[in-house]
């Protein structure tokens, strides 16, 4: 009996302990950034980044294929003959030359990939600002709903005097009413924010990817935001910052992505070997082993001015790229 009351009071003491625990902001600024390192879209955007760059990276690496075929021939005259044979090939193919595509194509993945490296780290630098706003939001609501709780006990204690007038004939009706009006107003304007302080608590869980209440959260400390960070910056400033090193380097990936789409009207070069084996190629031949090397040259001719169309139309695409980069600065 004894142990399950030392159980029983250790319990208590951990519940208590655990809803006397508040967050810091350095808490949620900590579980923020863990978030977007590693359980966010940032994170699988990286990995595709890495793989992009690494199929990009793998210019001159052949293509190595292998293959098996199972044949059975028949063939009747006088007596019937049947050969199974067994074929088995290993081909590799390698282009040598595509107009330039695979080394622009490496550069436009290089560069694009810093682009967006530069983005993402300006990104979740808004998503930090967000929620250092929400937290300063929170906590003024916070302070008004607990100076409005006091103000209620001073909007109650009116009225109960109010009654007690109201029955000695000192007020009427009509005052007695004011005063219970402005408790109602009073208890209205606390479930306002009541209200905000949810919509607000939803947008931070929202960030954290948590199921915080605003009991949960220590809203005591004092965020003092130097008064230059909160003038307008000018476009210098803006351009020295993750998002301008953003805006440079995208802009460096529209050349070679334009020039990548001439390789349909380029002529290209294409390096293959083969080696086939089979183990009953005939009746009169047990065993037969071939290879080949060929090497491809493929220029483009006609077809109907669709190539040209297509280039015409990065072209534009390039052009329309420069205004709308123009318009992001």
């Amino acid at each position: 009996m004894a142990k399950i009351k030392v159980i029983l009071i250790s319990l208590i003491l951990l519940i208590s302990v655990n809803k006397t625990y508040a967050y810091e902001i350095s808490d949620l600024i900590k579980i923020l950034i863990d978030k977007n390192e590693n359980s966010s879209s940032f994170k699988y955007d990286d990995l595709i980044d890495d793989l992009d760059l690494k199929n990009a990276n793998s210019i001159y690496i052949p293509e190595i294929d292998y293959s098996y075929n199972f044949t059975n021939n028949s063939s009747s005259t006088t007596t019937t003959s049947t050969i199974n044979s067994h074929t088995n090939s290993i081909s590799a193919s390698m282009n040598l030359y595509n107009g330039g595509f695979s080394q622009l194509n490496l550069l436009a993945t290089q560069t694009r990939n810093e682009a967006y490296d530069f983005l993402r780290a300006y990104q979740k630098e808004l998503l930090i600002k967000e929620l250092i706003n929400g937290y300063n939001n929170l906590q003024g609501l916070v302070l008004k709903k607990a100076n409005q709780k006091r103000n209620i006990i001073f909007f109650e204690k009116k009225v109960q005097e109010a009654e007690i007038l109201f029955k000695a004939s000192r007020i009427t009706k009509t005052d007695l009413l004011d005063f219970q009006n402005e408790l109602i107003e009073a208890e209205s304007l606390l479930l306002d924010y009541d209200r905000q302080i949810d919509n607000l608590m939803l947008q931070v869980n929202k960030l954290l990817d948590m199921e915080l209440q605003d009991e949960d959260v220590n809203f005591t400390f004092s965020i003092n935001i130097p008064e230059k960070s909160l003038k307008k910056k000018i476009f210098s400033e803006l351009m020295n910052s993750s998002y301008g090193s953003y805006l440079k380097y995208i802009e460096k990936t529209y050349q070679p992505e334009l020039e990548m789409g001439k390789k349909d009207l380029k002529p290209s070069v294409d390096l293959s070997y083969t080696l086939s084996d089979t183990d009953k190629f005939s009746s009169s031949v047990n065993h037969r082993r071939s290879s080949s090397i060929s090497l491809a040259l493929s220029v483009p001719l006609y077809d109907g001015n669709k190539d040209e169309n297509e280039f015409d139309i990065d072209k534009y695409e390039y052009e329309k790229k420069l205004i709308q980069h123009k318009d992001l600065k």
